[in-house]
């Protein structure tokens, strides 16, 4: 009698614990996913999830690129390293109705965001703009108690890196290698095909937006050795020179 009731007691044991194990679960899933809601407004990262995406096609990759090159150009962020559409990697690949953008670093992405208050407009559709981090990133912030703030490397302030946006670094607002080279001080005659005729010599072009009113243009690389090596050897043939200015 005694062992069963020795037995019995234990099944609670097992039945409890399992019970507030369940409940402990839970309430770190919560945790978790409350967490995860407050990164995505206000913890930047490198990554921007573009939401609201129709499946009619009147937004497109290149459309949703071409608007975010011009929002970091006003912004005076670093270019965007690439956009792309999201789909379901299970099944019939469905589109999901998201993009990424993804920028060099997180003080980019939060000046772009923060310049267009986490909203876009592509072809007359309203998009909305979060940050994207890793479930990894997110367990990591729950166990730490949710460091906010610098000292998870997000404490740049937002006037430094204005300040940092007038700088005549070849790859935009910081003096960190991105795909992106900017190139700055061109003639008004210079035209799309004389720049890409330039660096083409030196790596493959991915694209180039050029903007003659303001002298200036971004020409992107398909990798950053590609941007670097091209940087380099437009100083070293051309004297760091377009058409001769």
């Amino acid at each position: 009698k005694r062992w069963r009731e020795r037995a019995a007691r234990r099944d609670d044991d097992r039945r409890h614990d399992g019970e507030r194990d369940k409940v402990k679960e839970a309430k770190l899933r919560a945790e978790r996913e409350a967490r995860r809601i407050e990164m995505e407004e206000t913890e930047p990262s490198e990554i921007l999830v573009v939401r609201g995406i129709p499946e009619d096609g009147m937004v497109t990759e290149q459309s949703l690129e071409t608007k975010a090159w011009e929002v970091a150009v006003q912004a005076g962020a670093s270019m965007p390293n690439g956009v792309r559409f999201e789909y379901d990697t299970v099944g019939l690949h469905k589109f999901l109705g998201t993009a990424t953008i993804e920028f060099p670093h997180r003080d980019a992405a939060q000046l772009f965001k923060d310049h267009c208050a986490g909203a876009l407009e592509v072809e007359g559709t309203p998009l909305t703009m979060k940050y994207r981090h890793t479930a990894e990133a997110v367990a990591a912030s729950v166990g730490a108690g949710g460091d906010r703030g610098g000292g998870r490397g997000g404490g740049r302030s937002r006037s430094r890196e204005r300040h940092s946006g007038s700088s005549e670094g070849p790859f935009g607002d910081r003096e960190i290698p991105s795909v992106t080279l900017l190139v700055k001080g061109m003639l008004s005659t210079t035209t799309e095909d004389s720049i890409a005729a330039t660096f083409q010599a030196f790596a493959t072009i991915k694209d180039i937006r050029h903007f003659p009113q303001r002298s200036f243009a971004f020409v992107q690389f398909h990798t950053i050795d590609e941007a670097s090596a091209a940087l380099a050897r437009f100083h070293a043939d051309c004297r760091g020179k377009l058409d001769g200015k």
